[in-house]
């Protein structure tokens, strides 16, 4: 009986949403990841720590921009982390990717503030050393915020910054694997307006 209910109200929420126009955006990005806590961290047993400083990171985003505003999406971006025990692995590759909801402000100029949150997953996966190929699997979340400038009706660029949260967790035969931290990230994007 609940669940009927819970499906009517989602159905009338998606039939609303509907009637307004809106746009579907395509941003490919570039940028930088910078981990709070880069030490600390647990793989298959082995205490693990990972280069400290900013890391190049690549990814897309997709939205749909509804003409009050509101967008809805998701994004998907990775980066590869150093290790400084080389014993165990040489670096391991991240991939970040959320579900978007976002609020975009000044929805009639060229220069539209937004703010975001998301949540999702995160994957890593460790390259080389005695960890070659271990991999996990982790809950991540983000709060962004930024601005599209658009220059055109097509194209625009799209400057944004990403606090992100992430914890992978493991348990196989009493070997924990917890690598956990907050990230900064700054991404600079062209925006291609579908």
């Amino acid at each position: 009986m609940k669940s009927s209910r819970y499906l009517v109200v989602a159905f009338m929420c998606f039939y609303s949403l509907a009637g307004h126009a809106g746009e579907n955006i395509l941003v490919p990005m570039v940028g930088m990841v910078d981990w709070s806590s880069t030490q600390g961290h647990r793989v298959r047993g082995s205490d693990i720590s990972f280069s400290s400083g900013s890391e190049g990171s690549a990814g897309f985003k997709y939205l749909y921009l509804f003409d009050f505003g509101l967008a809805v999406g998701g994004n998907l971006f990775t980066y590869t982390k150093e290790v400084r025990e080389k014993n165990l692995a040489e670096d391991s590759v991240f991939i970040h990717n959320h579900v978007l909801l976002s609020y975009f402000f000044n929805q009639k100029g060229d220069l539209k503030p937004y703010v975001g949150v998301g949540t999702g997953y995160v994957f890593n996966r460790f390259r080389n050393g005695t960890l070659d190929l271990e991999s996990s699997l982790g809950n991540s979340s983000e709060l962004n915020l930024g601005f599209l400038w658009s220059f055109s009706r097509r194209v625009g660029l799209q400057l944004e910054y990403k606090y992100v949260n992430f914890n992978l967790k493991k348990e196989i035969d009493n070997y924990g694997t917890k690598i956990k931290s907050n990230a900064h990230t700054l991404f600079l994007g062209v925006s291609v307006h579908i």
